[in-house]
């Protein structure tokens, strides 16, 4: 069973400054291939680099679509909630 997915405010925001962003750095197929393996609660592999947050960000996640391009979310069995997207700047300042 495929999860649904949930955005905040703040990912819809800076999702589109993404989509402004150097289109051959931010490949949008790569984002898809996590999105998949989200919805589809299958593991993911470790060239992602997901690990849990910590302090003000705990119980959320955040992986690497690509070294510099991070998503921050959290799941369970029935949502993946997609919280914040962008590079190391743009998330933690």
């Amino acid at each position: 069973m495929q999860k649904n997915i949930d955005t905040s405010k703040l990912y819809r925001k800076n999702f589109k400054k993404t989509l402004n962003r150097d289109k051959s750095y931010f490949c949008l197929n790569e984002f898809d291939s996590v999105l998949s393996l989200l919805k589809s609660g299958a593991a993911i592999p470790e060239k992602y680099r997901d690990h849990k947050l910590e302090g003000d960000m705990r119980g959320f996640r955040s992986l690497h679509i690509k070294p510099d391009w991070l998503l921050v979310y959290k799941t369970d069995n029935e949502l993946v909630y997609l919280h914040n997207i962008g590079t190391h700047s743009d998330i933690y300042g």
